[in-house]
This record gives structure tokens, sequence and C-alpha cells, in this order.
């Protein structure tokens, strides 16, 4: 049973402080060096510009599980090779979970603000091998 039903159409309020910028940006630096070894290159990962405190709450949650889906495609030739056509991953937040590539290498993902909307690496991992 849920106390609140309000919980599942936004975003949780919570009393701790929404990571920054800088946090997110170092926590993505940090889980980027593990998939660099695998590539044997960095894939930069950029902020969208548009975070407000629940769109960084939501790339904060989000971040672990992207990073395991592409360690995961990282691990064979094929995946590697279809990675290798992406120069950059843009992550921000939007209602609904999203996922695009955008011409001629750039990878677009949108975490959703609401966690019971969030990826998980099930659901990721097939959206994005489709678009690679």
């Amino acid at each position: 049973m849920v106390a609140d039903a309000g919980v599942l159409v936004r975003a949780p309020n919570t009393d701790a402080p929404p990571p920054s910028r800088l946090e997110l940006q170092r926590q993505a630096a940090a889980r980027g060096d593990a998939l660099a070894a695998r590539l044997d290159r960095a894939l930069p990962v950029q902020l969208a510009k548009d975070l407000d405190d629940d769109g960084r709450r939501a790339v904060a949650a989000f971040l672990p599980v992207l990073f395991d889906v592409l360690g995961g495609i990282a691990a064979d030739e094929l995946g590697r090779l279809a990675l290798s056509a992406i120069a950059v991953v843009e992550i921000g937040a939007a209602p609904m979970p999203e996922l695009w590539k955008e011409p001629p290498d750039r990878l677009v993902l949108r975490a959703p603000r609401v966690p019971t909307d969030a990826f998980t690496i099930a659901t990721l991992r097939p959206a994005l091998e489709k678009l690679l």
C-alpha cells in the first residue's frame, strides 16, 4: 500500500541537498575511468545545461545504471565497435525516460524525474543497443 500516491507522479521530496553539477561531473568521471579502460579511450559524459534540483537528483540516480550498461556493452568486441561510433554522451532529466542518437556521434539520454519511471539495466541495455 502506498501511503502517499503523490510520489508516483512527482519527484520525491527530500531534505538532502541535491548534488551539484560539479559533484555529478566528478561521479561521471570516476565511473568513466573503468569504461575508458575497456574502450581504450575516454567516452566523455556531459550534463545537459537545463538541470534543476530534481533533474540533478534524477541524473545522480541514473549514473550507476548508465555506466553498468555501457560497461556491459563494452565487454565484448562487437559492443566496443558499436560504442566507437559514439564521441560523447549527454545526460539530463525529463518527465519520462528518453534516449536518442544525434548525428553524427552524440548519444543523448534523459533520466526520468520520477523514480518509478527510472531506467533499469534490463530496460536501458536493449534500448541503447537498438540505437548503436
